[in-house]
């Protein structure tokens, strides 16, 4: 489907009549990477659009493994193309931006390549005692949220412990490991909840319900 507004919009902008529109071809392709491929990346589709002063004139959806959007008689300026690619299950799981694209009158513009990189994904925390007790029965104010990547910490962040969840975006893809220490008014640990090997997929989010037991001491 095409939408080309830019031209209607200049011409009502000026209120007068408008003349044939000067236009231009262009090519857009895309690769996963430097070296990936859809099929490694699990994408299906890009979606491809061009964005000009007056928002997104036209849009192609394609294969992704045909690796290519051509647009014809597109009108003559300079353009954002927005490449999102979208997975098995629908979500924008890659995506890229090219900035500069430059659409000449009567010419095939030199094809422009977009690198499709993963998009971050979020992990939804929601936590509860395992006795199914609130957390003035602990005297528990805080939860600490760790998360791990390959033994690194790469995320710590204090709760107040009655909020019950939190969202934790902006994460790259990969696995982590997460740890959630409930801390009492005195500093001390004696409720936790650890998972390793949480996935998570590019552009996607995760929810994950975490039970905070006793340690039966203070926690390790």
């Amino acid at each position: 489907m095409l939408i080309r507004l830019a031209p209607f919009i200049a011409c009502v902008a000026v209120l007068s009549g408008c003349g044939p529109t000067e236009t231009g071809d262009l090519t857009v392709r895309w690769g996963v990477g430097l070296t990936g491929t859809c099929t490694g990346a699990s994408l299906r589709r890009v979606v491809t659009e061009l964005t000009g002063s007056y928002g997104v004139v036209e849009r192609r959806d394609e294969g992704c493994d045909t690796g290519v959007a051509r647009f014809v008689d597109v009108a003559v300026g300079t353009y954002v193309a927005r490449l999102v690619g979208y997975d098995e299950e629908g979500v924008a799981a890659y995506e890229a931006t090219v900035n500069g694209v430059e659409v000449r009158e009567g010419e095939e513009a030199r094809p422009i390549v977009g690198r499709l990189a993963p998009r971050p994904g979020e992990i939804g925390l929601s936590w509860y005692f395992q006795g199914g007790r609130l957390c003035s029965a602990y005297d528990v104010g805080t939860v600490m949220i760790h998360l791990f990547a390959s033994d690194t910490e790469v995320l710590r962040r204090d709760v107040a412990c009655e909020r019950g969840e939190m969202v934790l975006g902006e994460l790259e893809a990969g696995a982590y490991d997460v740890r959630l220490d409930a801390i009492d008014r005195s500093g001390g640990i004696w409720h936790s909840y650890t998972l390793a090997g949480l996935k998570l997929r590019p552009g996607h989010h995760v929810d994950l319900e975490a039970a905070l037991a006793e340690c039966g001491g203070p926690c390790l």
